[in-house]
């Protein structure tokens, strides 16, 4: 059932906040387990896993532009 993992999430979430704040965590380490799979996906620092071909992956890549003009489209 997920909802158990919802509300384990919602409750390891409003312990980061308090503790952010200055407050004790209120919440055991039990009641905040999260599954390391979704930790990791929400890492900032989680190495970029992209599969070109699907176009599915686990961070954003910015494209770069190239001026382009009528003769590149010459074939």
């Amino acid at each position: 059932d997920f909802h158990d993992d919802v509300f384990d999430f919602v409750r390891y979430n409003a312990n980061k906040a308090l503790m952010n704040l200055g407050y004790p965590a209120k919440y055991s380490e039990e009641e905040t387990h999260v599954s390391p799979e979704i930790l990791a996906a929400l890492s900032p620092a989680a190495d970029e896993n992209h599969d070109f071909f699907s176009g599915s992956g686990s961070s954003y890549i910015m494209g770069k532009s190239v001026e382009t003009d009528d003769d590149d489209w010459d074939f």
